[in-house]
């Protein structure tokens, strides 16, 4: 095996498929990303078994035919090091790899690329294409209510639901729960869900990050596939059942208040200021044209601010946790929010077309 690359052309994909491996593995393999080059086309694979993330990347210069699994930290910290517009030449020779670029030498140990494992795929029982700035604005506007290692495993990742017409993400963590729809074209006659880890959902939001190019997906039983035309990805999908986000969704019929995004942001900002714990809860005093946010700190603090809303219902106050409150306004980029409440024992839903975001109700 032999090619020469510019460090640029290298650096990123490099950064990509080595967010799919894990940094505590148990086996010395999992460390490395498999190189392949074949037909003018480098391929780097990175795996934790969980997820595998290929990046492909056409040689301008001539190559010889080779594979070989070199440590993906290495490799990384190579291109770190060298000047921008590097050209860097990797040769094989038995069982170590030469790196050179200009008057700077490596010689890194590596190991045979039969042993590098392969993520098992299950047959693809649909297949569809969807926009890639769909697929990212879905996920970004979804993936923060993730739950983190909840016991309750199927909350640990986002249910993403394939409809005719409609493409469907939510996610929840036992006090939140976010959910958003957007139409797209498939050729599916019933409705297809899967969930799919965490992990995986960052990563493809990192190889989503830039782009527009359709992506095509392959769903089985227990994976998915997403390809582009420079690089492919492969999860093993979360085996369970995703609670029914509809009964989570409050009923019609409560108050509802519209307000500025920014508005509102900058006033939990301002109440959260003294808080030194992660978990901010505030009261939210709805009253005829105020509304008053308050807190009291763990040191006894005592904090108050005001908006004037657009409100003229009963006065109600519901604790809320601040915390997951400004999260959502960081993330939706919508000039109003809209806010429905029904008592203090029911949750908070704030609303825009496309996009539904419930918080649980919180005892101050």
């Amino acid at each position: 095996m032999q090619f020469t690359i510019q460090r640029e052309a290298l650096f990123k994909p490099l950064q990509r498929v080595a967010g799919a491996i894990e940094r505590r593995q148990t086996r010395p393999i999992l460390a490395n990303v498999l190189v392949v080059v074949k037909n003018q086309l480098l391929s780097l694979t990175g795996t934790d078994l969980e997820v595998e993330m290929v990046a492909r990347i056409p040689l301008s210069q001539s190559a010889q035919s080779g594979a070989i699994a070199i440590s993906g930290k290495k490799l990384i910290d190579i291109c770190k090091a060298l000047p921008e517009q590097a050209l860097i030449s990797f040769t094989l020779m038995e069982n170590k790899v030469l790196v050179c670029s200009k008057r700077s030498r490596y010689s890194i140990a590596c190991l045979p690329a039969e042993n590098f494992p392969k993520v098992e795929e299950s047959v693809g029982d649909i297949e569809l294409s969807i926009p890639q700035s769909v697929f990212r604005q879905l996920l970004e506007l979804v993936c923060f209510a993730m739950a983190q290692q909840d016991v309750r495993y199927y909350l640990n990742g986002v249910l993403m639901v394939f409809s005719p017409g409609e493409v469907r993400m939510v996610a929840a963590d036992g006090h939140r729960l976010a959910t958003m729809a957007l139409p797209i074209h498939t050729h599916l006659t019933a409705q297809h869900a899967v969930i799919v880890p965490r992990k995986a959902v960052s990563e493809l939001q990192r190889l989503l990050a830039e782009g527009e190019e359709e992506i095509g997906l392959v769903i089985g039983k227990h994976h998915l596939r997403a390809v582009m035309t420079h690089s492919s990805f492969i999860t093993k999908l979360i085996e369970g059942k995703f609670p029914d986000y509809q009964r989570v969704l409050p009923a019609s019929g409560g108050h509802e208040v519209i307000l500025p995004r920014e508005q509102l942001r900058q006033a939990l900002l301002r109440v959260s200021a003294l808080f030194t714990d992660k978990y901010k809860g505030v009261g939210l005093q709805f009253s005829p044209h105020l509304l008053r946010i308050i807190a009291v700190t763990q040191d006894k603090d005592e904090v108050e601010d005001e908006i004037e809303i657009p409100y003229e219902g009963p006065a109600l106050e519901i604790g809320a946790n601040a915390s997951y409150l400004i999260e959502y306004l960081n993330i939706v980029k919508a000039d109003q929010v809209k806010i429905t409440f029904t008592s203090p024992d029911h949750a908070l839903l704030f609303e825009e077309t496309t996009h539904a975001y419930v918080v649980m109700p919180m005892r101050l």
